[in-house]
Parts: structure tokens; C-alpha cells; sequence
């Protein structure tokens, strides 16, 4: 196993969850144990699941206000998923992610005309 790890890029735990969430509850299982087995500070997080149910509500709250999808380039268009999921995981609370985005996107949109 550990030469399969040594040929196959990380995966953002960001994108791991997002996979995870498209995932039966036995392979969620699964992967979550071997994800554990690779990372310690998934080992601290009682219920991954559980993890992954409130990241999408509060990406799908997200993007309800926002009236998109965040999946966009930071740099280019002011928000992302990334960025997002930084946000959700440092406790950010949505109403203030979105009020980012609003003035991110306002600053894109004034280099962009540059």
C-alpha cells in the first residue's frame, strides 16, 4: 500500500469530504479508516459524517444566499470551494463568508477592468 501512497498525488481534505459525501455509508466507513490510518487530526474528529453533513449544509446555505455556486477561482472570480471550506472549518459563521465573497468578487471585478 504504501507505494500506491508514494505514486498518487494528496488530496485536499476539502475534496476528500466532498467524495466522501458521494459515498454509501459502508465505503464512508471505509475510506474514513484508511483517511485516519494517514492522518492523525481526522482521528480527533469523533464523527466524520457528522463533519461532512454540516459542511454541506453550510455550503448549500452559502450558495442560496449567494444565488450561486461557490465553485469558482479564487484568485479570478473571489470565491471558491477551498476558500469556503477554510472558512466552514475555521467556524466562520455563513452570513459573514458571504459578505466576503460579496466584497472579494467587487475587488475581482475592479482588477479585472484594469
Amino acid at each position: 500500500m504504501d507505494a500506491i501512497n508514494d505514486t498518487l498525488p494528496p488530496v485536499s481534505d476539502a475534496r476528500f469530504e466532498k467524495m466522501l459525501g458521494e459515498l454509501g455509508p459502508e465505503e464512508r466507513a471505509m475510506l474514513n479508516e484508511i483517511r485516519a490510518q494517514e492522518s492523525p487530526r481526522l482521528v480527533e474528529r469523533v464523527d466524520l459524517g457528522t463533519h461532512i453533513d454540516e459542511w454541506h449544509g453550510w455550503v448549500n446555505e452559502a450558495e442560496r444566499l449567494l444565488g450561486f455556486s461557490l465553485d469558482g477561482n479564487q484568485e479570478e472570480d473571489g470565491y471558491s470551494l477551498d476558500y469556503a471550506y477554510d472558512a466552514f472549518h475555521t467556524g466562520v459563521a455563513v452570513e459573514t463568508y458571504v459578505s466576503g465573497v460579496a466584497v472579494a468578487r467587487h475587488i475581482a471585478g475592479v482588477k479585472a477592468r484594469l
